[in-house]
């Protein structure tokens, strides 16, 4: 019980922090990944997974990345990779709809499909179940 009340203090307060750091279409990005990942869990933590995406974003943003493409595409650099049947198209599909909820951003939806798409792992177990984790990560960093 009091693990279920903690994560779900911490995603409170990730919701409430997403509010004040991220703009417009990065916003729609980071809900956009909360629907997509539903329920699903981190592997070690057992935090929900979207956590993660939310570290990697807001990390950026941190470090002084405001460009809303890229942040958008750290919220949603796992969408293709991790959530069944959802592809490149329907991410651009998204975008395309942000843009146009947010047209004083300039936003290129292509641009951050791009770089979902450069961010999206290839080597994955069920096309290379010969290949080990590390291999596969290698291989992921060689690409």
């Amino acid at each position: 019980m009091f693990k279920y009340f903690s994560i779900s203090i911490s995603a409170f307060y990730r919701n409430i922090r997403a509010y004040f750091v991220y703009r417009g279409p990065v916003l729609d990005a980071f809900f956009c990944a909360i629907a997509l990942h539903g329920d699903q869990k981190r592997k070690y933590t057992g935090e929900p997974y979207w956590f993660h995406l939310d570290d990697v974003a807001f990390t950026l943003y941190r470090i002084g990345q405001r460009d809303p493409h890229i942040l958008s595409a750290a919220l949603l650099h796992d969408s293709v990779e991790d959530v069944p049947h959802v592809t490149l198209d329907h991410l651009l599909i998204f975008c395309t709809l942000t843009k146009k909820d947010f047209p004083n951003y300039g936003l290129v939806p292509e641009r951050i499909v791009k770089l979902v798409r450069e961010l999206t792992d290839v080597y994955v177990k069920i096309d290379f179940p010969h290949l080990n984790r590390a291999q596969r990560k290698a291989l992921e960093l060689k690409r």
